[in-house]
């Protein structure tokens, strides 16, 4: 019967037609005539629902009601599939897959990533997204938009992860605002691999540099970047892509010249007391490299060939300096190293 027959043979024997074009009336007649005659062929032919004349074709046409009523039936049951399907697909990502996702973002350590769910229907795990990203979501201290967004192609599905990158950059940022409280000049940021950035492991790290550097940043200890200190462009140390921040002081007190030398001689060797490899003083102009060179040199040649030496370091024996430093405004940099006798 019809329910044999498919969908594209049933739109074909939907309409019956009855070519009148050789019967030798003319339209007008067939026109004015036509309701005696659908009703006479009707009257025959009860599974014909209804019919009308073309004059433009010369015919009368004819629905089948048994055809139209198999094809509603299977469109009301294609519907009854797909509601049931769609309520399957919705289930299932409520208990499946939305943890899933939610696990998956909680889970990440990197900006950006990909999964792959080829266990799940397309259906599925497009209605798990589009209620993940329903305004006002939330789960687990995540909410959408500020703190991640998902987007799904087929059964693949791109996840972001806003917080994790916040605080990412934070944790280097806090680094440098600590370092600036310090009084560091030099801040040497290590590398982190990140996935979704194999090749730039120093990433977060010059995001950090960058923000710490904008006018108006404030450190932990309240120092403001434009007023207290400015942050030069960092650099990246090809061989072990580690993040190079330098930072300038402004407005430091000048040191009275009369103990100028005697200030830099104390912390030259304080950092020889401390065995420190290296120390960096900022220099902001030649009068100030002046007394920084005297220094060095005093505790470089000093105690050389004399008894004295402060707190048993003797230049020469315990420890040796050397120092570059740029006459430009800048950085002066000082590189202490302590050595000993050969075999101890």
């Amino acid at each position: 019967g019809l329910q044999a027959l498919s969908d594209q043979q049933l739109g074909d024997v939907l309409y019956f037609t009855i070519d009148m074009s050789g019967s030798g009336f003319d339209s007008n007649t067939l026109s004015k005539y036509s309701r005696e005659v659908i009703d006479a062929v009707i009257a025959q032919h009860p599974e014909f629902s209804y019919g009308s004349f073309n004059s433009r074709k010369m015919c009368f046409e004819f629905r089948r009601a048994d055809v139209a009523a198999e094809l509603q039936r299977r469109q009301e049951a294609a519907k009854e599939e797909q509601e049931q399907q769609q309520a399957q697909d919705e289930a299932t990502a409520a208990a499946e897959i939305i943890p899933l996702l939610q696990q998956a973002i909680a889970g990440m350590d990197c900006y950006t990533t990909t999964i792959t769910l080829t266990d799940y229907s397309k259906q599925a795990i497009e209605a798990a997204c589009d209620r993940m990203k329903s305004n006002g979501y939330s789960f687990d201290g995540y909410t959408y938009k500020s703190d991640y967004h998902i987007s799904v192609n087929s059964q693949e599905v791109t996840l972001t992860n806003y917080k994790w990158g916040r605080a990412e950059e934070q944790r280097y940022l806090d680094e440098i605002g600590r370092a600036i409280d310090a009084g560091e000049l030099e801040i040497l940021l290590q590398p982190t691999h990140y996935a979704d950035k194999p090749d730039k492991p120093w990433y977060y790290a010059a995001q950090a540099a960058r923000k710490a550097g904008v006018e108006g940043y404030t450190t932990p200890g309240g120092l403001v970047a434009g007023r207290d200190f400015l942050v030069d462009k960092g650099s990246i140390r090809s061989d072990t892509q580690e993040y190079l921040v330098r930072i300038q002081y402004l407005n430091l007190p000048e040191l009275d010249p009369e103990r100028a030398v005697d200030y830099y001689i104390a912390q030259v060797q304080d950092a020889i007391r401390k065995g420190e490899r290296e120390l960096l003083i900022q220099c902001d102009n030649t009068t100030q490299l002046s007394y920084i060179r005297e220094a060095v040199d005093t505790v470089k040649n000093s105690t050389r060939g004399n008894p004295d030496s402060f707190d048993g370091y003797t230049a020469g024996e315990d420890y040796w300096i050397s120092y570059g430093y740029n006459t430009n405004p800048g950085t002066q940099i000082i590189r202490l190293t302590i050595g000993y006798p050969a075999g101890e």
